[in-house]
């Protein structure tokens, strides 16, 4: 059937998301769970955004410490943790040093910084949680960028099946998607080519399934004092990378984190068959696939 749009191109988290419902639904009804996911949105984004600087996530960089931290900071980076320990730790939310340092501040100057980097270590050693208050070592900082979009769409998600008991909806966070069906159906979702976003490179069937992509190609730049091509992802010497990846999985947060954790590494994924993921090399060349499309 034809969706009905609850969002259309909403803009959040310097990308724009999407949510369509495969049922029908009143004006007002639609009208109302638009204003509700609308808010949702706009306070994850206060809280988490490390672009704000009065943001949670600012706040616990600033000070090292974050006391009464909300639940879904603490499972974020909980969820990290695991993430990390998947990835043989190439995720790790704490590489905003890394970031910072080629250009990709708060403040989007995109010019190099001049700063030793702390030597990176796993998240898990450089954050502690005790009750509510989040506790990160001195001279590191945090950024969710590679997660906070995944945990949103499963919040969203989640929202419009059990507070308005929608079953068929299609829920698109920038490129982070979960999709329940198409009333029982499976929904094609294309595979945009992250090097020319004109074309199609295949397709994936989802039915309760969440599939997220990770490129740097939307956000690289070319650094004022070097003239070197830098990328919003890194590992953890600093060194920018340009491959990128499509995870297919149960939840967006997973896939989304596993996603990003690819474009570092096609082979970091140790011993974890709940997902299935393509990598591109930077010239579109496929380095790693486990699923068909």
């Amino acid at each position: 059937m034809i969706p009905n749009f609850i969002l259309d191109n909403y803009p959040a988290l310097g990308t724009y998301f999407w949510i369509e419902v495969f049922e029908d639904l009143p004006l007002e009804k639609i009208s109302e769970i638009s204003e509700i996911i609308k808010k949702e949105i706009t306070d994850f984004e206060n809280k988490y955004s490390r672009f704000k600087s009065d943001s949670l996530v600012s706040i616990l960089n600033q000070n090292s410490k974050l006391e009464n931290s909300p639940t879904d900071l603490i499972e974020m980076i909980n969820i990290s943790f695991k993430i990390s320990e998947l990835t043989n730790n190439t995720f790790n939310i704490c590489l905003l040093n890394q970031l910072e340092k080629s250009g990709y501040d708060a403040k989007l100057t995109f010019k190099e910084k001049d700063f030793n980097l702390p030597i990176i270590v796993p998240a898990s050693e450089l954050l502690k949680i005790v009750g509510r208050s989040i506790y990160l070592e001195k001279d590191y900082k945090v950024d969710l960028g590679g997660i906070g979009k995944g945990f949103l769409v499963d919040k969203i998600s989640k929202i419009i099946k059990d507070n308005f008991g929608i079953n068929y909806f299609l829920v698109n966070g920038g490129g982070d998607i979960f999709v329940t069906s198409d009333n029982g159906n499976p929904v094609e979702i294309n595979l945009q080519n992250p090097i020319n976003n004109l074309e199609f490179i295949g397709s994936v069937y989802l039915k309760n399934q969440a599939l997220c992509a990770s490129s740097p190609f939307k956000r690289k730049w070319k650094g004022s004092v070097t003239n070197k091509i830098y990328s919003h992802i890194v590992d953890s010497n600093g060194v920018n990378k340009f491959n990128s990846s499509f995870v297919v999985g149960d939840n967006s947060v997973t896939c989304d984190a596993i996603a990003t954790a690819l474009c570092i590494d096609e082979d970091c994924l140790l011993d974890f068959s709940e997902v299935t993921f393509l990598v591109l090399n930077s010239d579109g060349k496929i380095l790693k696939n486990t699923f068909r499309m």
